[in-house]
């Protein structure tokens, strides 16, 4: 009995601390104390990123719509092992040009699109290494303007996730020679 009574007791004391610790507990966000926290919600609206460098390969005509085709990649990191932060992948469109060695996206604001249209670009994608994230552009814009040899890059994407990609890259633009293999 007495054994009972120690365990009711002990039970008790349970009960009246938890009662006093969390009064006011509230899962609807209309009452102070303690919220399940949503892991959604406490997801910032924005990825702001300060681009380390950028590869910019021409392919030319590619998909024969008399626009050039270009593939823009943006970094944030060494491209390294276990340097690499953040990569935006960007398929666009700009001027064509003959000869690739003269090849470079001309300066202005190029918007998402499904043309293959200059000053347009489509089939992107960011990774957020750091989130192990990988995410599509569905929407926005970038804007490029050429100061000599370098290039200020000032991207307002947005990702499926519902976060707007704002990112910024000022330096020089690796240029690469497209892959002898056919992307078709």
């Amino acid at each position: 009995m007495k054994r009972c009574a120690c365990l009711s007791m002990l039970f008790a004391v349970i009960l009246a601390a938890s009662f006093v610790l969390f009064t006011g507990c509230s899962l609807d966000g209309d009452e102070p104390g303690f919220q399940i926290p949503d892991p959604v919600a406490s997801q910032s609206d924005e990825v702001a990123v300060e681009f380390t460098g950028a590869i910019l390969t021409y392919f030319g005509d590619y998909y024969y719509s008399g626009a050039g085709n270009f593939i823009l990649e943006l970094y944030e990191g060494e491209l390294t092992s276990g340097g690499l932060q953040s990569y935006l992948y960007v398929d666009c469109f700009s001027e064509y040009f003959e000869e690739h060695d003269e090849a470079m996206l001309g300066d202005g604001t190029y918007h998402f699109t499904k043309s293959n249209d200059a000053y347009t670009f489509r089939e992107s994608a960011f990774t957020d290494v750091r989130r192990y994230s990988d995410l599509v552009v569905t929407s926005g814009n970038f804007t490029l303007v050429r100061y000599g040899d370098f290039v200020s890059i000032e991207t307002k994407m947005r990702l499926d996730d519902g976060r707007m990609l704002c990112g910024t890259y000022e330096g020089r633009i690796d240029v690469l020679e497209p892959q002898l293999v056919a992307r078709r």
